[in-house]
Protein backbone atom coordinates (compact mmCIF):
# COMPACT_ATOMS: atom_id res chain seq x y z
CA UNK A 1 0.00 0.00 0.00
CA UNK A 2 1.72 3.06 -1.40
CA UNK A 3 0.61 6.45 1.11
CA UNK A 4 -0.47 9.58 -1.37
CA UNK A 5 1.96 12.11 0.23
CA UNK A 6 0.93 14.41 -2.93
CA UNK A 7 -2.79 14.02 -2.23
CA UNK A 8 -2.48 14.63 1.82
CA UNK A 9 -0.08 17.41 0.81
CA UNK A 10 -2.52 19.14 -0.62
CA UNK A 11 -5.58 18.36 1.60
CA UNK A 12 -3.26 20.02 4.69
CA UNK A 13 -2.70 22.99 2.47
CA UNK A 14 -6.33 23.59 1.87
CA UNK A 15 -7.15 23.15 5.88
CA UNK A 16 -3.94 25.65 6.45
CA UNK A 17 -5.38 28.33 4.37
CA UNK A 18 -9.37 28.10 5.64
CA UNK A 19 -7.46 28.31 9.04
CA UNK A 20 -5.23 31.38 7.52
CA UNK A 21 -8.14 32.98 6.15
CA UNK A 22 -9.68 32.70 9.84
CA UNK A 23 -6.79 33.95 11.91
CA UNK A 24 -5.98 36.97 9.35
CA UNK A 25 -9.73 38.44 7.97
CA UNK A 26 -11.62 36.15 10.80
CA UNK A 27 -13.69 34.73 8.11
CA UNK A 28 -15.48 31.47 9.46
CA UNK A 29 -16.54 30.67 5.65
CA UNK A 30 -12.99 30.38 4.49
CA UNK A 31 -12.28 28.43 7.67
CA UNK A 32 -15.33 26.15 7.08
CA UNK A 33 -14.35 25.73 3.43
CA UNK A 34 -10.56 24.87 4.45
CA UNK A 35 -12.06 22.51 6.32
CA UNK A 36 -14.66 20.82 4.36
CA UNK A 37 -12.39 20.68 1.00
CA UNK A 38 -9.37 19.95 3.51
CA UNK A 39 -11.48 17.03 4.87
CA UNK A 40 -12.54 15.92 1.07
CA UNK A 41 -9.09 15.52 -0.28
CA UNK A 42 -7.33 13.88 2.55
CA UNK A 43 -10.16 11.62 2.40
CA UNK A 44 -9.58 10.97 -1.44
CA UNK A 45 -5.95 10.49 -0.48
CA UNK A 46 -7.03 8.12 2.13
CA UNK A 47 -9.24 5.97 -0.45
CA UNK A 48 -6.12 6.64 -3.56
CA UNK A 49 -3.51 5.20 -0.56
CA UNK A 50 -5.88 2.18 -0.41
CA UNK A 51 -7.09 1.64 -4.16
CA UNK A 52 -4.86 3.66 -6.30
CA UNK A 53 -7.88 3.41 -8.66
CA UNK A 54 -10.26 4.68 -6.40
CA UNK A 55 -9.43 8.81 -7.86
CA UNK A 56 -13.01 10.11 -8.29
CA UNK A 57 -13.41 11.97 -4.83
CA UNK A 58 -9.93 13.84 -5.35
CA UNK A 59 -10.59 14.70 -8.61
CA UNK A 60 -14.21 15.79 -7.73
CA UNK A 61 -13.04 17.80 -4.95
CA UNK A 62 -9.77 19.31 -6.62
CA UNK A 63 -11.93 20.26 -9.50
CA UNK A 64 -14.84 22.09 -8.17
CA UNK A 65 -11.69 24.03 -5.35
CA UNK A 66 -9.77 24.89 -9.11
CA UNK A 67 -12.87 26.09 -10.65
CA UNK A 68 -14.25 28.45 -7.54
CA UNK A 69 -10.85 29.34 -7.05
CA UNK A 70 -10.31 30.40 -10.56
CA UNK A 71 -13.55 32.32 -10.77
CA UNK A 72 -12.49 34.29 -7.62
CA UNK A 73 -8.82 35.04 -9.46
CA UNK A 74 -10.15 36.16 -12.23
CA UNK A 75 -13.00 38.31 -10.58
CA UNK A 76 -10.22 39.59 -7.67
CA UNK A 77 -7.05 39.18 -9.44
CA UNK A 78 -5.03 38.13 -6.47
CA UNK A 79 -2.64 35.72 -6.48
CA UNK A 80 -3.40 34.95 -2.84
CA UNK A 81 -5.61 33.02 -1.69
CA UNK A 82 -7.23 32.38 -5.29
CA UNK A 83 -4.44 31.70 -7.90
CA UNK A 84 -2.57 29.91 -5.38
CA UNK A 85 -5.20 27.54 -4.69
CA UNK A 86 -6.50 27.45 -8.39
CA UNK A 87 -3.37 26.43 -9.34
CA UNK A 88 -2.60 23.72 -6.68
CA UNK A 89 -5.54 22.20 -7.24
CA UNK A 90 -5.05 22.52 -11.28
CA UNK A 91 -2.05 20.59 -10.74
CA UNK A 92 -3.53 17.62 -8.30
CA UNK A 93 -6.08 17.33 -10.98
CA UNK A 94 -3.69 16.59 -13.65
CA UNK A 95 -1.04 14.74 -11.64
CA UNK A 96 -4.50 12.08 -10.72
CA UNK A 97 -5.98 12.65 -14.38
CA UNK A 98 -3.00 10.76 -15.43
CA UNK A 99 -3.78 7.64 -13.60
CA UNK A 100 -7.39 8.01 -14.81
CA UNK A 101 -6.41 7.96 -18.31
CA UNK A 102 -4.42 5.03 -18.00
CA UNK A 103 -8.09 3.18 -16.10
CA UNK A 104 -9.79 4.56 -19.23
CA UNK A 105 -7.46 3.29 -21.40
CA UNK A 106 -7.62 -0.28 -19.75
CA UNK A 107 -11.38 -0.44 -19.95
CA UNK A 108 -11.07 0.74 -23.41
CA UNK A 109 -8.93 -2.36 -24.42
CA UNK A 110 -11.26 -4.65 -21.95
CA UNK A 111 -14.63 -3.74 -22.67
CA UNK A 112 -14.26 -2.21 -26.00
CA UNK A 113 -15.62 0.98 -25.54
CA UNK A 114 -14.62 3.85 -28.05
CA UNK A 115 -13.09 5.87 -26.37
CA UNK A 116 -11.67 9.29 -28.08
CA UNK A 117 -8.32 8.98 -29.49
CA UNK A 118 -6.28 11.56 -27.22
CA UNK A 119 -6.05 9.10 -24.29
CA UNK A 120 -4.95 6.38 -26.01
CA UNK A 121 -2.49 8.25 -27.53
CA UNK A 122 -1.50 10.01 -24.24
CA UNK A 123 -1.21 7.28 -22.04
CA UNK A 124 0.58 5.62 -24.63
CA UNK A 125 3.05 7.95 -24.26
CA UNK A 126 3.34 8.25 -20.60
CA UNK A 127 3.64 4.69 -20.17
Amino acid sequence: MAVDWIGFSYAAAIAFGGFMGYKRKGSVMSLMAGLVFGGLSAYGAYNISNDPKDIKILLVSSGLLSIVMGMRYKKSRKLLPAGVMAGESLVIRVLHRGMMSAIMCCVHSLCGLHLYEGVRTYTALRY
